[in-house]
């Protein structure tokens, strides 16, 4: 006999129709036992399910605290409800089914201790089985869950109606099958109380005087099929009688009764502003429409409700026009907001009343001006009903003032606000008047001057200038005299003035010389900017021109550094081991790779090197460093170190490291004309988290400080401020661009670090570099001896085209040692004549990216529209992206950049070719 919960099972016996595309469901198997084992791979096998098994009923509790299990599978004992109180207790809601042993089925009242949702017994057990018991399981929690939500959803809802849903019968008492929790405000009666005629039957709410109208509309509703709108009014628990609108539809029920559906809201106050409303318009009418000047009645949205003749004359429009205006449409736009303003007081109580004037908008378009007068009519409980406007048409008496004050106010604008200052002296110099501009341009209160003696405020350089302008103007009188001249400030410091004076001393109203004065300060100050500034410029072209030289020296010393590395290579890799002759050969390789460096530099101060980070040991650099800087540093400034042996290592550009030593030393060593002492310093350091309430974007951790002191001038603070920006420079023409510690920064930045500056004027300066400690291992140290020449290890031909001769007999060497054949060329004409006159495959094209005339990239476009397979590799003397813009060259071409080692020459072809690594002769496959 089957347990009552494993009647599903039959269910999944029965579907024979395959799910389409199942949503994988994740199943946890709680416990240890054939059984559970057993299941697990019929899981496995049935496919659909990501199953995860633990082998003990404690270990399955603490993965159910995780989410994402869709189900749990547990064989039945007495630890099994124990798991799902676990669970549950966890938060995990989901389905669990129990596996039984065919002996022992448990009983009905066990099963529902666990909550299980199925049994399934050990005879039954199959893939197809499981999965769809599971997949059925799952999908009707998932249902549930959806249910349950959707329900929650309409119940608030319905919760948060103002007024009441409804659905009732259409018998005699209108039964109420349904009532949303809003009926308790609108009625007095809760939902409980109506349903059922519970309490009271609705019919008994509605007043008796509107029941056989409210029966009516139902009726002709239901009749015509249609909704149905009213309002009346309704008695509620208290006794109080309000008024209430409904909207709602009646239908016929699956029996053929029928059924009533709407929603009743409260239309009380509504209903008694429209007959406050009636009651005032019947006192006011006479009144209202006689009056002299223009009326409006206006409701709390801002429309025109009614409006009296005056106004309608007054304004160019008819009764009917008037009416439903908002009043925003006949105000000028300029008045709306201030109207609108104080009529917001007078509805919050502030204000009883308010006047103002405005302007107002005839249908013609023509503007009057009016006085306005609101006040505000209120129902007796307080709440604001309609506002009362009168509207007194002052057009004309407004444009006599309005004329008159605009005269005035075009000559106080005159003295007052114009940015010059107007002055007036007496003959012998003295102010006798200072427009209020003096107080913007000067800093003195108006007044202030008056009686001053005008040379007092002149700088003593400009004097004479002022004197004989002065002399000239009196002179000529009524003839503008001009000048430019300093004036002192307040605040102690000088204003540049432009000035033109003009004598009046004959005419009686002035009798005086009158001067007009306007600051030119900030002018002078951004001509002599622009000047400096273009200094700069001229400064950055040179630096820039320098740079592009320096790049093209870089590329060139590639070249020959090609050459040089790779015969001295080639030549090693010819002599015995004992030969005299290695050393000498191995210091001319050594001494290449120095001269690699240099070119490094060069491409690093020409801005067309990459950043090239590695593990750095910045104690090393350094010292490497020392004798450089002594000499630039000179006699007069001491260098001291002092270099924490145990510093960690960081990862950086090497180059990029030392530009950052040396800029900080140049800068130590400028601001000491007289000699000191520069100190640099390096230990490990920390970054603590408080440190980034005052630098948000600091990582805390750990750090290698790099500190570089000086015993000079120091910054203030407003130098300080600016000390980063680019251009910026304390000094004089000629003596700095500005660029050195924006550099630093960006170098810095750039290395993931930070850098701070400790100073004070005359204290002298620390600039503090952190960098972040590397966190790998640490790379092997490259090795001085060069790898031996590899065995010959290809076959096919190789097109070599390079410009520099020394660079291609060096690889044509290289390659032909390598087991290729060579078809060697000095620009592409003569490549593309080689390539057409070999009768046999070509495999590679091995190119100089940058060449006269015809370009790498050009020359390999050609040569693969003929020879379709042919592999490409380019070389050049420049960096990756300084050949890609100059050479043209795409994203991920191969490339090798000079100067390189035959190893390296030989491993990229070989790699190009796809031939398998140590298989020495290995064809080259085909072109």
């Amino acid at each position: 006999m089957s347990h009552p919960l494993s009647a599903p099972v039959a269910l999944f016996t029965r579907s024979t129709a395959p799910p389409t595309t199942p949503t994988p469901v994740r199943v946890l198997l709680a416990g240890g036992s054939a059984l559970v084992a057993r299941a697990a791979e019929l899981l496995r096998r049935a496919g659909g399910v990501e199953a995860l098994r633990a082998e003990d009923l404690a270990g399955a509790a603490e993965l159910l605290t995780a989410r994402g299990w869709d189900a749990v599978v547990a064989e039945y004992d007495a630890d099994v409800a124990a798991l799902a109180r676990s669970a549950r207790a966890a938060g995990w809601t989901g389905p669990l089914l129990l596996l039984a042993q065919d002996g022992g089925p448990p009983a009905a009242r066990e099963v529902e201790e666990t909550g299980a949702v199925d049994v399934l017994w050990a005879h039954e057990l199959t893939p197809g089985l499981l999965e769809r018991a599971l997949r059925y399981a799952v999908d009707r929690h998932r249902r549930e869950a959806q249910q349950g939500e959707s329900r929650r959803t309409r119940d608030a809802l319905l919760a948060n109606l103002p007024g009441m849903a409804y659905r009732c019968r259409n018998d005699a008492q209108w039964t109420v099958e349904f009532a949303s929790p809003g009926s308790l405000a609108l009625t007095g009666y809760a939902p409980d109380e109506l349903v059922g005629n519970a309490r009271v039957a609705f019919a008994d709410l509605v007043h008796p005087d509107d029941r056989d109208t409210v029966r009516t509309a139902v009726e002709s509703a239901l009749a015509d099929g249609a909704a149905f709108e009213m309002e009346y009014r309704i008695t509620a628990a208290d006794g109080a009688v309000r008024w209430v609108a409904e909207q709602g539809r009646a239908v016929h029920a699956g029996d053929g009764a029928a059924v009533l559906q709407g929603y009743i809201f409260d239309a009380s106050e509504r209903k008694a502003a429209e007959e406050a409303l009636r009651t005032s318009e019947a006192q006011f009418r006479a009144v209202f429409e006689e009056a002299a000047i223009g009326m409006a009645l206006m409701n709390m949205d801002g429309y025109l409700v009614r409006s009296n003749r005056a106004l309608q004359s007054m304004l160019g429009y008819t009764e009917k026009e008037l009416a439903g205006t908002i009043f925003s449409q006949v105000t000028h736009p300029d008045d709306i907001a201030a109207d609108w303003e104080r009529f917001g007081d007078l509805v919050a109580g502030e204000i009883s009343h308010y006047q103002t004037t405005k302007r107002y908008l005839r249908r013609d378009g023509g503007l009057v001006w009016g006085r306005l007068s609101v006040a505000l009519v209120r129902s007796p409980d307080g709440h604001p009903r309609y506002a009362i406007k009168m509207v007194e048409n002052v057009t004309e008496r407004r444009e006599a003032v309005e004329a008159l004050r605009l005269r005035e106010r075009e000559f106080r604008s005159l003295l007052e606000q114009g940015r010059e200052v107007i002055s007036i002296l007496d003959s012998d110099g003295d102010l006798r008047y200072t427009s209020p501009a003096v107080e913007r341009v000067l800093g003195y209160g108006r007044g202030e001057l008056v009686g001053t003696y005008l040379g007092e405020l002149v700088h003593p350089d400009d004097a004479p200038a002022m004197l004989d302008v002065f002399e000239r103007a009196i002179q000529a009188p009524g003839r503008p005299r001009t000048a430019e001249m300093r004036m002192l400030h307040r605040d102690g410091s000088w204003r540049v003035l432009e000035t033109v004076a003009t004598s009046l001393l004959d005419d009686p109203a002035v009798a005086g010389i009158v001067v007009n004065s306007r600051d030119v300060t900030e002018r002078r100050d951004a001509e002599e900017a622009l000047r400096r500034s273009e200094q700069q410029l001229l400064q950055v072209q040179k630096m820039e021109a320098v740079g592009r030289v320096a790049g093209g020296v870089a590329h060139d010393f590639n070249n020959l550094l090609t050459a040089i590395r790779g015969n001295a290579e080639l030549v090693l890799a010819d002599l015995p081991p004992g030969s005299p002759s290695r050393d000498d050969v191995e210091e001319i390789r050594r001494a290449s790779d120095r001269a690699a460096a240099l070119t490094r530099q060069l491409l690093a101060f020409s801005r067309r090197q990459v950043l090239q980070p590695r593990l750095l040991d910045l104690n090393q650099s350094v010292r490497e460093m020392e004798r450089m800087l002594g000499r630039l540093l000179g006699d007069d400034v001491e260098l001291v170190t002092r270099l924490d042996p145990d510093v960690s290592r960081v990862r950086a550009d090497p180059a990029q490291v030392e530009q950052v030593i040396m800029n900080l030393a140049v800068n130590g060593r400028d601001a000491m004309p007289g000699g000191g002492v520069l100190m640099v310093c390096t230990e490990n350091a920390e970054l603590e988290p408080e440190l980034q309430e005052q630098y948000p974007s600091v990582v805390p951790g750990e750090y290698v400080l790099l500190e570089v002191g000086d015993t000079g001038q120091g910054m203030d603070a407003a130098t300080l401020r600016s000390a980063f920006e680019p251009f910026f420079t304390t000094k004089g023409a000629g003596k700095g661009t500005g660029l050195g510690l924006s550099m630093v920064y960006g170098i810095v930045k750039q290395s993931g670090g930070y850098v701070w500056i400790d100073s004070d004027a005359g204290r002298g300066t620390r600039v503090r570099v952190y960098l972040p400690v590397a966190r790998v291992a640490e790379e092997p140290e490259e090795e001085d001896a060069p790898a031996p020449l590899p065995q010959p290890r290809g076959r096919g031909t190789v097109l070599l085209v390079e410009d520099e001769e020394t660079v291609r007999r060096f690889a044509e060497r290289v390659l032909a040692r390598g087991g290729y054949t060579v078809l060697a060329a000095a620009e592409g004409a003569e490549a593309m004549a080689l390539s057409r006159q070999h009768p046999g495959v070509v495999q590679v094209l091995v190119t100089d990216l940058v060449m006269p005339r015809m370009n790498g990239t050009d020359l390999a476009r050609r040569l693969m529209a003929e020879r379709p397979g042919i592999r490409v590799l380019f070389i050049s003397g420049y960096d990756r992206d300084e050949a890609r813009t100059r050479g043209r060259m795409e994203a991920g071409t191969d490339f090798i950049e000079k100067p390189f080692s035959p190893e390296a020459l030989l491993e990229r072809i070989h790699r190009l070719l796809d031939v398998p690594r140590g298989v020495a002769g290995a064809p080259a496959g085909p072109a």
